[in-house]
């Protein structure tokens, strides 16, 4: 089990880390008990990631914890479990975490039985709620692509 200390601690050391995948798992890190806020915000300004891979994603609060340290993320792709309900991380995501995701251009979304009636409902509920404005939706396999400030 990875302590999110360490991982911290470890994101600290790589300053010219471009792209981080992290696949979890029910053991793999630890809530970040040991959470400095001075210290979060210190890192979030001075990593480099830009690419971000995550891979079974089970909780919103594992996509919170990364999007805190990763002020600069570019491209997002999320594997997610069934456990995880679309509509609430795409809220969480552009809504909650608006301010750690200033430059994001490409959110991917890997989903299982993705269906061309979800695409429309997701769509359909981006432009009522005015989560984005300039953005483009894709549909292919089981991941959901939205390219953002698309003109």
């Amino acid at each position: 089990m990875l302590p999110s200390c360490v991982l911290i601690e470890l994101l600290e050391n790589l300053h010219n880390l471009d792209s981080l995948t992290i696949s979890y798992s029910s053991r793999l890190l630890k809530s970040h008990g040991c959470s400095q806020k001075s210290k979060h915000h210190n890192l979030s300004t001075t990593t480099n990631i830009t690419k971000v891979n995550m891979c079974h994603v089970t909780k919103i609060e594992q996509v919170d914890f990364l999007l805190t340290f990763c002020s600069h993320i570019q491209h997002l792709q999320i594997e997610c479990t069934n456990d995880i309900e679309l509509l609430s991380l795409i809220r969480f995501i552009f809504i909650e975490k608006n301010a750690y995701v200033k430059d994001l251009v490409s959110l991917c979304l890997w989903i299982e039985k993705v269906n061309y009636d979800m695409i429309q409902i997701l769509q359909t509920i981006i432009d009522d709620e005015q989560i984005l404005h300039q953005y483009r939706i894709e549909h292919i396999n089981d991941k959901i692509y939205l390219k953002l400030n698309v003109l």
